[in-house]
């Protein structure tokens, strides 16, 4: 046990965790993506164990208040927070929100909310960070060509595939729309179909919902389905304003035209966002969400809310995200 463990634990065993829930002044936005058994960590890392994901959230249920999206909604805005809430979310779409989470938390009662990238729910592909990690390491090629990027990357070893597949993936968060599905051709270009398929049955954690799926969960009393764009884009600098402006509006308009119901809700991929999609945010949705913990919790920023990652195996660490 390093020093940082030991001093967590005596955090936890000394019950200043305890003092830190009671002396709470700001309810706690969670936020996961997939939930099964990863069939590879360093392939899956989106996907959280399962037996994981049930220990959290007991824990949070014997310590919290669970509300749902819409209850954090009126007590944000009628400034009736009592500070032990915690609001349940998860990002992109995966299938086994359904299959997994969703069985979980009804059998607990529990409300959550799945934000979808509507392009991977309309057609199935995975997403762009996917489907890196699993041409880049789990194909076993010996070299990679992008020639979005102009380089053949060498795949000799695991630490080059680590490594190129880390690059590859800061290209992608970095670039415009466009270049990001530039990459993604390329990446698949370098495989035969029938290898892309058995990959993408290997991985099948990672596949997204259809649009039948996100219907069957979003009857389900508990759920609330919002936006997460229409393709995954980062919706930093270097992309183009209108492209923003219509992957935060249209998905909006997809979601509602599939389910029959209002979609209210928005949460930003990777975390990216300036103030110009911040206005289409407050354009479309009645409140936006970051994935960042150093914004308030107050209607100032009811398009950058903030979350915290909920992705701590160690369950000391995240008694201690959720308690600070």
């Amino acid at each position: 046990m390093d020093l940082q463990q030991i001093k967590r634990q005596l955090v936890i065993y000394s019950g200043l965790n305890a003092l830190r829930r009671r002396s709470r002044t700001r309810p706690r936005v969670l936020f996961w993506h997939g939930v099964d058994v990863p069939a590879d960590a360093l392939i899956c890392p989106e996907v959280f164990p399962v037996s994981l994901f049930k220990k959290q959230i007991n824990y949070l249920r014997r310590h919290f208040d669970i509300i749902s999206i819409r209850e954090f909604h009126e007590r944000l805005d009628g400034g009736t927070f009592r500070g032990n809430e915690v609001l349940l979310t998860f990002d992109d779409g995966y299938a086994n929100n359904l299959h997994v989470v969703e069985p979980i938390l009804s059998s607990m009662g529990l409300p959550f909310t799945v934000f979808i990238s509507t392009d991977n729910i309309s057609t199935g592909d995975f997403y762009p960070t996917s489907v890196n990690r699993m041409v880049t390491i789990a194909s076993g090629l010996k070299e990679l060509s992008i020639p979005t990027l102009g380089q053949v990357f060498p795949l000799t070893t695991d630490d080059d595939r680590i490594s190129v597949s880390k690059q590859i993936s800061r290209e992608m968060k970095s670039r415009p729309l466009n270049e990001v599905k530039g990459i993604v051709k390329d990446l698949l270009a370098n495989l035969p179909a029938d290898e892309w398929n058995r990959l993408k049955e290997q991985y099948s954690c990672l596949q997204p919902m259809n649009w039948d799926q996100v219907r069957q969960l979003s009857r389900q009393g508990n759920v609330t389905i919002g936006s997460h764009c229409m393709w995954h884009i980062c919706c930093h600098e270097h992309q183009d304003d209108e492209v923003v402006r219509e992957q935060i509006l249209s998905s909006k308009q997809l979601i509602e035209s599939h389910l029959q119901q209002p979609c209210d809700y928005f949460a930003y991929p990777n975390g990216n966002y300036t103030d110009h999609s911040n206005g289409c945010v407050n354009e479309a949705y009645r409140l936006g969400f970051s994935a960042e913990t150093k914004t308030s919790v107050d209607k100032s920023h009811r398009c950058i809310l903030p979350r915290i990652a909920a992705y701590s195996a160690d369950m000391s660490l995240f008694k201690l995200l959720v308690s600070s």
